[in-house]
């Protein structure tokens, strides 16, 4: 999977070296999942998107870009360990309040996908909201 691993050629190499034995194979991700949810708003994303896992953007210790989207994957794990004020801040400190979001549960074949729109300025009451394996999406400036 490309966030777990920078290609599938490299990760076999490195099994290969090890003597460990490997197969690719092709898998939906939760980004397809994400990108399908806002289907009905494709302007979300027209301007192109950044993915990264709360737990990274908030330690990469720099500005968001407010140019393209963000899709913010892993967000219940910042929640559990208390860090979602953290990413809270960061965001109310790049976007206006008046600014949207979603919140984006995928869909699993059972449930169908649940697409939950927010702004900035309510985030911090967001934190009981966040439910497992979902997502944040923030609209770029422009869009």
């Amino acid at each position: 999977h490309p966030l777990l691993c920078s290609d599938a050629f490299e990760l076999g190499e490195y099994c290969w070296r090890r003597g460990h034995p490997y197969r690719s194979l092709p898998a939906i991700s939760s980004i397809d999942g994400v990108i399908s949810a806002l289907h009905d708003h494709p302007e979300v994303l027209t301007g192109g998107f950044t993915v990264y896992e709360a737990q990274n953007l908030l330690d990469r210790n720099r500005p968001m870009v407010t140019d393209e989207a963000y899709i913010i994957l892993c967000v219940e794990n910042i929640v559990k360990n208390g860090r979602f004020p953290a990413l809270q801040r960061l965001i109310a400190a790049t976007y206006p309040g008046s600014h949207g979001f979603y919140g984006v549960k995928c869909g699993d074949g059972r449930e169908p996908a649940v697409l939950l729109p927010g702004r900035v300025k309510d985030l911090g009451r967001w934190a009981g909201r966040i439910e497992h394996m979902m997502s944040l999406v923030l609209p770029g400036l422009g869009h």
